[in-house]
């Protein structure tokens, strides 16, 4: 029965991605050619779509290597850390996260136009605001690190429950965030910052500077779990099993949550706040 049970899953699914590939075709077939974009990259709009979707795959435009180079980096720093996530049952800490840290990011952003002269001589100029990586991913993880803390605290120190903590830190944060960042595009130059992309993302705009970020932090999340493999698993699964062990599963959970913060920062620039 049981091997009867597994065929007929096989089979169905097969049955499912043909048809999935079945209405992708049609829609290919059906949808004018209008409706596609006019160009790829430097491509003239009279170009039919059969060589744009070569060009596209060809990966002969930067901003096409990039976003498909982030997005699969993204791909293994995510799935490695959400399966203990979702082990954990801590599914909505991931989406905590990623709007908690919003308001560091437009910090980290506003940041960039601060000068200092000397060690109490501080300046800020608004021309030279710039959209730093580096800057606005250390203003995304010290917020998401305060957020973690805030749901911990909330739930230690209160009688709010986790998933009331979440939400009440999820809402807080957020509303931080779009109040900052309806102030940079007040500024001279916010329109121009592309600081707004983190809202909802774009792909088409992660740059060389992203992918060595991405790289970075991609690196730390594969090494860190291929060695504290067993560690996070036993704790993952029997948090009670591993504290009779003797294995440190507050720092360890709580390095798993910093991981977290820093996958979810390098992908706000591809999928955005919302999504992640």
């Amino acid at each position: 029965m049981n091997q009867q049970r597994q065929t007929l899953d096989k089979q169905g699914l097969g049955a499912v991605h043909a048809l999935g590939l079945l209405a992708v075709f049609s829609l290919l077939a059906v949808v004018p050619e209008s409706a596609w974009p006019a160009k790829i990259g430097d491509v003239a709009e009279e170009t039919s779509l059969g060589q744009q979707a070569l060009r596209f795959f060809s990966f002969r435009d930067p901003s096409v290597r990039y976003a498909v180079i982030g997005s699969v980096m993204l791909g293994i720093s995510c799935g490695l850390l959400g399966c203990f996530i979702v082990v954990r049952k801590m599914a909505l800490v991931g989406d905590t996260l990623s709007h908690a840290v919003l308001p560091g990011v437009a910090l980290g952003f506003l940041f960039s136009g601060v000068s200092a002269s000397g060690l109490f001589d501080w300046s800020f100029d608004v021309a030279n605001i710039t959209k730093n990586p580096a800057l606005i991913f250390c203003g995304a993880v010290v917020a998401g690190v305060a957020g973690t803390f805030l749901v911990t605290t909330l739930k230690q120190t209160t009688k709010i429950k986790e998933d009331s903590a979440l939400g009440l830190t999820l809402a807080s944060f957020f509303a931080v965030g779009i109040c900052l960042l309806t102030m940079i595009q007040d500024l001279p130059t916010g329109n121009k910052s592309g600081i707004d992309k983190f809202m909802f993302g774009q792909a088409a705009a992660i740059d060389e500077d992203d992918i060595r970020l991405m790289l970075a932090v991609t690196l730390l999340i594969v090494a860190v779990v291929f060695v504290f493999y067993k560690e996070l698993l036993v704790t993952s699964f029997d948090a009670g099993f591993a504290r009779s062990i003797a294995l440190p599963s507050e720092w360890i959970h709580h390095g798993l949550m910093l991981l977290v913060a820093f996958a979810v920062v390098i992908a706000l620039q591809a999928v955005g706040v919302v999504l992640v």
